[in-house]
């Protein structure tokens, strides 16, 4: 199956995400942030390998097509290559610019918080981040919902909190967002890995039927897993 998404490591942050049919990021894409034990913050600069050495660890961002070419899965692999244990927290910040409009683009939250929704006339994107075999549950997602500068500013600040509240962010605020895993433990050598999907519309989780025959009985058992549709 052709995606109809492109990956990118040429990007202005680390990485670029392009839909073939309408723009849904800031055209710089999205920043990996990381944060190591107790030190501040710190994010990985693109590169084309789109592999990143920083003290013990190693850190690689890889994608996968999935059952939909209007989805694509993003997968953070991260590796401890040192001899001690470490505690880690990763973060995403990227600008959702429907049709390159910044400013227009409404957010609001999927059902059961799962993910985000970005609107633009009859243009739209998801970023599924909780509730599905492809995903790992995220721990905090942020977003703008006023026009002040100052909660642009902590959209940048804030990318390892919760909202309190999730109401629809309204056309006339720029639309960034966040999202982290915190506080996870890496043993030397131990790799994990995070993802999410992005895409469009909704997204049937992976299925399969499993057949088997029963010639004593003549008899055929299907097992279908439970097909899951992340919808709002």
């Amino acid at each position: 199956m052709t995606s109809n998404w492109v990956f990118s490591y040429a990007a202005g942050f680390t990485y670029k995400l392009s839909y073939k049919y309408y723009q849904v990021t800031e055209s710089n894409g999205f920043r990996f942030f990381y944060k190591i034990d107790a030190n501040n913050d710190s994010y990985l600069v693109s590169t084309p390998s789109g592999v990143w050495n920083i003290d013990d660890f190693e850190f690689r961002v890889l994608y996968e097509n999935v059952r939909t070419n209007d989805y694509i899965n993003i997968i953070y692999d991260v590796t401890n290559k040192g001899t001690k244990t470490h505690n880690l927290g990763v973060s995403s910040y990227v600008g959702i610019y429907i049709d390159g409009q910044s400013n227009q683009t409404v957010i609001k939250a999927l059902k059961g918080i799962r993910g985000i929704e970005g609107f633009y006339n009859d243009h739209s994107v998801k970023v599924i981040l909780r509730g599905t075999k492809e995903v790992t549950d995220v721990d905090t997602i942020y977003y703008r919902k006023i026009a002040e500068y100052s909660d642009f500013v902590e959209v940048e600040r804030n990318r390892w909190i919760n909202r309190s509240s999730y109401d629809e962010k309204p056309a006339g605020i720029k639309s960034w967002i966040s999202f982290s895993w915190q506080n996870r433990n890496f043993k030397p050598n131990e790799n994990k890995r995070f993802s999410f999907l992005i895409g469009r519309g909704k997204y049937i989780s992976e299925y399969h039927y499993s057949l088997k025959n029963r010639i004593s009985c003549h008899l055929i058992l299907i097992l279908a897993d439970l097909i899951e549709i992340i919808d709002t």
